[in-house]
């Protein structure tokens, strides 16, 4: 009886080690449970980033109020674009339900392979990052190949409080720029006005009064006379304004209209 027992324990054990030998295999292996690094923050299967990199995405989800990846690709059959792409539609909680890309989130690839950088950013995002992205993106690839993570950091600040040697996006100097301009103009219409003015009433004064000078002995032929009656001067003004260059190129998603409160971003080489 005994014996029956012991074979039925010796059974029950190997069933259970049957049973768990495919987890124990699936460890082993090293597969991940997330191959696409949905649940990553920051995701870099081939150790490129280093600590500063966490720092700059906390700072950033306090600054934006966002949920913010960042993801140094390897190799993408199709670019950066088509990455996105996957793993919106792959990732649980990436996309909205309109098909972008989340509301909150604003994601930060990069592929030393394809060379290619990017910055997308969801609808919440829109009225600020539109004008932050395209900067953002030159201010990662101005440190590459070199320092990967100064790349990525310099980017996360950009997309925080813009770049102010940018042409292409509103940033405070822009701002300043943009309102001293008219009150300058005000300024000058104020004082020809004023002049104008003053001048209309001197002028007015004479009317009816000649003034006569001589340039030699004949005081009838030689003499300048100013005759009675008011002249009227009309200025012209020339407005000038400032182009501006955008540094943007390869892929772009956002709106063109100012501030709009779209899902947007793009891609550039490098």
């Amino acid at each position: 009886m005994n014996r029956h027992r012991s074979i039925v324990a010796t059974l029950v054990v190997g069933g259970a080690l049957i049973a768990g030998a495919p987890a124990a295999t699936s460890a082993s292996t090293g597969t991940p449970a997330d191959p696409l690094g949905c649940t990553s923050e920051v995701f870099d299967p081939s150790a490129l980033l280093d600590d500063r990199v966490d720092t700059a995405v906390e700072q950033a989800e306090r600054s934006l109020g966002a949920d913010v990846r960042v993801r140094a690709e390897r190799s993408v059959d199709g670019g950066l674009d088509a990455r996105i792409d996957q793993l919106v539609a792959q990732c649980d909680g990436w996309a909205a339900p309109d098909g972008e890309l989340a509301d909150d989130m604003v994601v930060v690839l990069f592929s030393e392979v394809e060379r290619e950088a990017s910055v997308y950013y969801g609808a919440d995002l829109g009225p600020d990052l539109e004008y932050r992205w395209s900067d953002a993106v030159d201010d990662m690839t101005a440190e590459f190949p070199d320092d990967y993570s100064a790349g990525v950091v310099a980017a996360l600040r950009t997309l925080r409080v813009g770049s102010f040697g940018s042409t292409s996006s509103p940033s405070l100097a822009d701002t300043s720029s943009n309102a001293s301009g008219p009150l300058i103009g005000l300024f000058v219409i104020g004082a020809l006005i004023v002049l104008g003015v003053v001048s209309f009433v001197r002028w007015d004064g004479l009317e009816g009064h000649s003034w006569a000078g001589t340039y030699g002995d004949d005081d009838s032929s030689g003499g300048w006379s100013w005759s009675s009656g008011s002249s009227r001067r009309r200025s012209s003004f020339r407005s000038f304004g400032s182009s501006s260059r955008s540094r943007s190129s390869g892929s772009r998603r956002s709106s063109s209209s100012r501030g709009s409160r779209r899902a947007g971003g793009g891609t550039k080489k490098w």
